[in-house]
This record gives C-alpha cells, sequence and structure tokens, in this order.
C-alpha cells in the first residue's frame, strides 16, 4: 500500500504569505477572516475549509494549483504579467514571434547588430503598418 501524503496547509499557507509580503494583518483586512484564525491556521491548529482555503489564497493573488504544486517551482505573476500571458495566449504564432523578439530587444539579450532592424521591423508590426522587410534587416 502506498503511503498517503497529507499537506501540512498552514505551514504552506505562512510560506506563501510571507513569499508575497502579506501580514496577518493584510489578509484578515483583505479576507474577513480574524486574525487568530488565520495564526491557527498557519500553526495548524486548525485545517482551512476549502472556502477559507479560496478567500486566503485570491487575497494573495495565488490559484489552487500554484498552492497544490509541490515541486517547489511556482511562479508568482503580477496582475499585469498575467494580462501579458492571457494576451499571448492569443495571438498568431508569427504575432508572438514578434512579440518575444521585442521583449528581447528591450532587455538587451540578443539580435547584436541587428537589432535596430529587428526594433523597426516589430514597431512597424505593432502599429498595423506594411512590414516590408529591408535588405539590412535579418529578423
Amino acid at each position: 500500500m502506498g503511503s498517503v501524503y497529507k499537506m501540512k496547509y498552514g505551514a504552506r499557507i505562512h510560506q506563501l504569505r510571507i513569499a508575497k509580503k502579506f501580514s496577518i494583518y493584510r489578509l484578515y483586512k483583505e479576507t474577513g477572516l480574524s486574525q487568530g484564525h488565520i495564526t491557527d491556521i498557519e500553526r495548524d491548529k486548525h485545517q482551512p475549509t476549502l472556502e477559507t482555503l479560496q478567500r486566503l489564497l485570491t487575497a494573495m493573488d495565488i490559484s489552487l494549483a500554484e498552492f497544490f504544486n509541490e515541486d517547489g517551482e511556482v511562479s508568482y505573476l503580477t496582475k499585469r504579467e498575467k494580462e501579458l500571458v492571457a494576451i499571448f495566449r492569443t495571438m498568431s504564432d508569427e504575432s508572438a514571434e514578434l512579440y518575444l523578439r521585442f521583449g528581447k530587444l528591450q532587455d538587451g539579450s540578443g539580435y547584436g547588430q541587428n537589432s535596430r532592424s529587428a526594433l523597426w521591423y516589430v514597431k512597424r508590426h505593432l502599429s498595423g503598418k506594411p512590414t516590408y522587410l529591408r535588405p539590412s534587416c535579418y529578423c
């Protein structure tokens, strides 16, 4: 018979709260749960109901998937980053590639001396203007 894994919800909530720079007071204000109840949950004195867990996680902008992810590779996206991901998922492959190239140009990585041409191409594409490639553009 396999072993049963019992997650320590409180320790995980505490870990995430600290990572997100939330105080117990802030969590209390955003969830309406008492500070004592939040403390008891974090100390594993009480197991949160699914509704309570959802309230805590929603206040910290954490999904249930992130909460239950055990590999430790949880990334905390800001609302702006989540918006970018949502937009990216709706793009055609061509548009997505252009946005990736643009992002690499902005952070200074890749494209070397062709970056001016690539930047010109991406800006034209984003503006909706025709993007006829110039001979010097190797993007």
